[in-house]
């Protein structure tokens, strides 16, 4: 259209000036109209030598193709799955991809590292003494001589190999689109970075409010042979039958809770669910009382069989339950363990190392009753 316009108008331009030397007066009125037009074509041109270009087709494989490749299925929100013996999320961002790899065992530091500076973040910048590492990324944490204890030489350099953003929970790598080879390779990169915070994790020395509490997990650990970590300030191991997790989860600046893990080595697969009644429908019908009146007020109890929930989570048991409730300590039981979160006191280590030894006890009698009674049919 602009080019259409141009001719038009020199071509007008052209035709007055001929009928100005042929001496018709016409060749004046045809000229003054010819230079609008070509310079209307002139500007038309210009400006669409400036407009946006359309947008470029893909540069790279579809989200999904990239999904299929790493053997994730579609979620809710992006793609989930196992790659590699970890759980990992993928997602489309930009023309790229963004993706996740989760901690096997997530900080408790407040830990944040990201390109430039993230909005919203109050806490000061800490400074690595590595001019190349902190030109490109910002760190956060709540206490700073943890970052330079975790952001070992090894890892400042993997970070710089991509575009990265850590926290407390994920590694996250945004990749640019490639071939499939390429992205999976990235994939791979961004793990290797999950498993070296990982490695240099467990020696940190613990948070500061964590460390009266260190010395006693110590000693627990050592007692039941237990694998122990500083960061986060956590405990794992078997335990008579059953596989205990014990660590500090960070929920604010310096702020803390605690959560047990005790998982059967075996699924039951008899649909056993106990929840606080609090967190179950008002008019749940779905479970029987078990006939315990304060513990019918407190728990929904119940299995794939009626009778087979009160078998499993036996008097006794329920008596230990009712007794964590009064210390504060809300239990929830399912088919592959027993699980609670436990409040923080500084002063109240030993009642948080009872609290555990209870819930070890509440799982392994409750594994016993599922070896020992057959499923009610």
């Amino acid at each position: 259209m602009p080019a259409i316009t141009i001719i038009a108008g020199v071509a007008l331009v052209g035709l007055g000036v001929a009928l100005n030397e042929a001496g018709i007066d016409a060749g004046r009125a045809v000229l003054v109209l010819g230079f609008p037009v070509a310079f209307i074509g002139l500007f038309l041109a210009w400006r669409s030598s400036d407009a946006p270009k359309a947008p470029a087709g893909p540069t790279g494989p579809t989200v999904e193709e990239v999904a299929s490749r790493l053997g994730l299925v579609a979620a809710e929100e992006g793609h989930r799955g196992t790659f590699r013996d970890r759980s990992v999320r993928l997602y489309g961002e930009g023309t790229g991809y963004l993706f996740g790899g989760k901690l096997i065992r997530p900080l408790d530091a407040g830990l944040t590292v990201t390109r430039g500076k993230p909005p919203g973040d109050a806490r000061r910048e800490s400074k690595t003494r590595d001019p190349e590492f902190d030109a490109i990324y910002a760190v956060r944490v709540d206490e700073p001589d943890r970052a330079n204890a975790l952001l070992s030489e090894r890892l400042r350099r993997l970070l710089l190999e991509g575009d990265y953003r850590v926290d407390d929970d994920t590694v996250w790598r945004h990749i640019p689109p490639g071939p499939l080879e390429e992205v999976e390779r990235a994939s791979v990169r961004a793990l290797k970075v999950a498993a070296e915070i990982e490695r240099v994790a467990g020696p940190v020395p613990c948070a500061e409010p964590l460390r009266h509490a260190r010395d006693a997990f110590a000693a627990y650990a050592a007692e039941r042979q237990l694998a122990l970590a500083e960061t986060p300030l956590s405990m794992w191991g078997g335990q008579g039958g059953v596989d205990l997790n014990v660590r500090a989860v960070r929920d604010a600046f310096q702020q803390y809770h605690y959560e047990v893990d005790v998982k059967f080595f075996k699924s039951l697969e008899r649909g056993l669910v106990m929840n606080p009644a609090s967190s179950s429908m008002q008019h749940d019908r779905s479970a029987e009382p078990v006939g315990h009146p304060k513990f019918d007020k407190y728990y929904v109890l119940k299995a794939d069989m009626t009778d087979d929930a009160s078998r499993l989570v036996g008097g006794e048991t329920r008596k230990i339950i009712l007794a964590l409730r009064d210390r504060g300590v809300q239990v929830r039981v399912r088919d592959d363990g027993v699980w609670a979160w436990i409040g923080f006191h500084r002063e109240q280590t030993q009642g948080v190392l009872d609290a555990v030894g209870d819930l070890v006890t509440i799982a392994q009698r409750i594994a016993a009753n599922a070896n020992r009674l057959p499923a009610v049919v």
